[in-house]
């Protein structure tokens, strides 16, 4: 025996033996928690289940903006997206595409490795060069649509003096350690 239940993408199925539901192309909006309530003529039972659908995230939630420019290198920095897609956002495809008098280059990737929302380009800026860049996020389930596309940005020339003398920390989050392995977290601090 079939039975469509609720929404036309959700079926019941179920013999003497047994039942399943199914839920065809699941979205993150048939997330949550199910009860499923089986009954016969002498009793009846329940069981609750809890529904995660994982799927690729939510492109960035703002376009990339630009810091620290100097003759060629800069900084991007974005926002994260609004929705991870049920599982953590684990990093970021960063995309430039060189502006010109005729039409755009295409877009290319400048990193796919990217932990943070931030990343600092150098290797592929030319002095006087016109860019513009885009992020996507990517999780176990996949990479998501491009953020809006920055501005345009054009690189500075006066900056060849200050490039050299600024210096810069890479920062790499620990994912493996917990900071319950080194300290005791308790629900009061500096009291």
């Amino acid at each position: 025996m079939q039975e469509v239940i609720g929404r036309p993408r959700t079926c019941v199925e179920s013999s003497d033996t047994d039942s399943s539901v199914e839920i065809s192309q699941a979205c993150s909006d048939d997330a949550g928690t199910y009860t499923i309530l089986v009954r016969n003529r002498r009793c009846l039972a329940q069981h609750t289940v809890t529904l995660s659908v994982i799927d690729r995230p939510h492109p960035p939630a703002s376009s990339p903006m630009v810091s620290q420019l100097s003759s060629r290198s800069l900084v991007l920095s974005w926002s994260g997206p609004s929705y991870d897609g049920g599982s953590a956002v684990t990093g970021y495809v960063v995309e430039v595409r060189r502006e010109g008098p005729e039409k755009p280059e295409n877009w290319s990737e400048v990193t796919t490795s990217c932990k943070n929302t931030s990343y600092r380009i150098h290797s592929v800026l030319e002095p006087l060069g016109e860019y513009r860049f885009r992020v996507r996020a990517y999780n176990s389930a996949g990479v998501s649509e491009p953020s809006e596309v920055s501005d345009c940005v054009k690189m500075d020339t006066r900056g060849e003096l200050k490039e050299e003398s600024q210096s810069y920390v890479t920062v790499t989050i620990d994912t493996t350690h917990k900071v319950k392995d080194h300290y005791n977290v308790h629900e009061k601090l500096g009291v």
